[in-house]
């Protein structure tokens, strides 16, 4: 016999605002720190590559990577992760990052509490050039990003970048496979110890709404 529970969780993420990917961006300006960016576990966040050129020649071509701090600060790759490519002059291209703890996609980043990533491009901006593994728009336009995540019991905020809201209940659903040798609990101990569960998450969500609308 198989039991389901639902559980219901507000997941408080958050849609951070894009950022444009492109040397002109004055969130690159050497004068500020514009490119830090404080995030929490479960924040989403779109790069925008440069907008599509009906000349090719204009368009920005970078290969972007998550790195070390040392390859961030002295813009060459040594043991890059590679997360996204700029390299369509006639499509408008975005590369999103979620930051999550435990990622399902194997080979994907997880992102961990209190600890800072880095993410550049040694890609000298031309389509010839993309391939470079030094220097490039790290070194000519400080074309680098570092994301400070928060501890859990914090939000981070970003001094130039208002948090756009997007709270989620996420419904989860648990399930037990009991075989006919296995003994099975009790019919009305599972109604007793389900019920109380599922109200109680009930409950939360509902005074979470009334709470955001009278707040």
């Amino acid at each position: 016999m198989i039991r389901l529970l639902f559980l219901f969780v507000l997941a408080d993420t958050k849609r951070l605002p894009d950022v444009q990917w492109i040397s002109t961006n004055s969130i690159f300006d050497i004068s500020n720190t514009d490119h830090v960016l404080s995030v929490s576990i479960g924040d989403r966040l779109s790069i925008e590559c440069p907008p599509p050129s009906n000349s090719g020649s204009s368009y920005e071509y970078s290969h972007l990577y998550m790195v070390s701090e040392a390859e961030y600060s002295h813009c060459y790759l040594a043991s890059p992760h590679l997360i996204g490519t700029c390299d369509n002059s006639s499509q408008q291209v975005s590369i999103s990052i979620v930051f999550r703890e435990f990622t399902p996609t194997p080979g994907g980043i997880e992102f961990k509490p209190g600890k800072a990533y880095f993410v550049t491009t040694t890609s000298n901006g031309t389509k010839e050039g993309i391939d470079n593994r030094s220097g490039g728009l790290c070194a000519s336009h400080q074309m680098k990003l570092k994301f400070d995540v928060q501890p859990k019991n914090r939000h981070g905020t970003n001094r130039n970048h208002n948090r756009l809201p997007a709270t989620t209940p996420v419904m989860y659903i648990i399930h037990a496979d009991y075989s006919e040798e296995e003994t099975q609990p009790d019919d009305s101990l599972q109604r007793s110890s389900t019920f109380p569960l599922f109200f109680a998450a009930f409950s939360a969500i509902f005074i979470h709404h009334l709470l955001f609308i009278f707040v």
